[in-house]
């Protein structure tokens, strides 16, 4: 378990950035953002009975004190998930979700996924009107048992024809790191 400790070291001292609200010059793009400072990943099984929640949280919001919680992210190999990615700015009261303005500006967002050593295979099921990916919806497969990580970061493109589906932009709404253990 001493990888887990390092994981989880890692991903404590991960700094995310993230589009403030109203966080660009004047004369940057007019879609309003907020901060992320909170990411959950719930995964359904497909044949199987389980629901399993991840959460992420940074409660101060960027540039402040490391996140507050991490969840390690354990799965059955072999088992398949569906998965939905939830985002939403608890730095305000009452907390504002995200996710239905990411949805509603599929076009300007794509979210990456990035796990070490294929230790979890995750496919993009959801696509905006160009048919580009984006990833609020997921299907999850761990194909062996391990120890890693997983990246997932929310690229924003502010102008929608810099999307590609394969590239990431230069501004990042949220990146962030899980530690996970397929079992």
């Amino acid at each position: 378990m001493k990888t887990l400790s390092i994981i989880a070291t890692a991903a404590a001292v991960m700094a995310i950035t993230a589009c403030n609200e109203h966080g660009h010059g004047p004369h940057d793009h007019d879609h309003d953002h907020d901060i992320v400072s909170r990411v959950e990943y719930t995964l359904i099984g497909i044949n199987t009975p389980d629901t399993l929640t991840f959460v992420w949280e940074d409660a101060d919001g960027p540039g402040g004190n490391n996140p507050n919680r991490i969840d390690t992210i354990v799965l059955d190999s072999g088992v398949a998930y569906r998965g939905a990615l939830r985002l939403s700015n608890t730095t305000v009261t009452p907390a504002k979700d995200l996710t239905s303005q990411i949805r509603d500006d599929m076009d300007e967002h794509q979210f990456f996924f990035t796990a070490l050593d294929g230790l979890v295979n995750i496919s993009i099921q959801d696509l905006d009107e160009r048919g580009l990916p984006v990833g609020l919806a997921t299907t999850v497969i761990a194909p062996r048992r391990g120890t890693g990580i997983l990246t997932i970061e929310l690229s924003h493109f502010d102008n929608s024809s810099q999307k590609n589906g394969t590239d990431r932009s230069d501004e990042t709404d949220v990146s962030i790191i899980f530690p996970v253990v397929v079992r």
